[in-house]
């Protein structure tokens, strides 16, 4: 009988305590309507695969973005660990040299292994072609696209900071 009003007295407490109502604040609303653009999610779709591939791995992980005072989409990396400016520079060399490879970027002669790089596929939707699309849209990206590697070396005082077009063979170097 004890048991009983136990259970009686716990299911009362259970049923008649008032459950908070929680919602989504107004910050987490916006979040939740705010459509994501074929630009982010192109941004998003470069940085995952660059990551997963793992030809970068030894070094560390990309951040893709786009710089609007200048209109360029820089695939960016910052890694330390180098122990001289002749170490930093080759990596840089190697790390420009992968990247252009994954986005199918012919490394003798810059140029892409078919008549676009893969870049415009992180910005495409899958499965169909939409006719709003505006003409060139491949090509801008090609142009527009450029890879900056940052390299601490000396126990992180000094760097070599290499930038390179996606097309093209050029790499330059500043040191600081």
């Amino acid at each position: 009988m004890h048991n009983i009003k136990s259970v009686m007295v716990l299911l009362f407490v259970v049923f008649s305590v008032n459950v908070a109502d929680a919602e989504p604040s107004s910050n987490m609303h916006y979040l939740m309507n705010e459509p994501v653009s074929m630009m982010d999610w192109g941004l998003l779709n470069i940085d995952r695969s660059l990551q997963a591939d793992g030809r970068l791995s030894k070094y560390g992980n990309t951040i893709t973005y786009y710089d609007w005072d200048k209109n360029r989409i820089i695939i960016d990396m910052a890694i330390t660990g180098a122990t001289s400016k002749e170490q930093a520079k080759e990596w840089c060399r190697d790390i420009v040299s992968q990247i252009r490879t994954f986005l199918g970027i012919n490394e003798r002669d810059g140029k892409p292994f078919f008549s676009r790089s893969y870049l415009y596929n992180y910005f495409s939707h899958e499965g169909f072609h939409k006719n709003t699309e505006p003409e060139g849209l491949d090509k801008e990206l090609d142009i527009i696209a450029i890879i900056q590697v940052r390299i601490l070396y000396k126990g992180n005082a000094e760097s070599v900071k290499c930038e390179a077009p996606l097309l093209g063979t050029s790499i330059m170097f500043e040191e600081n």
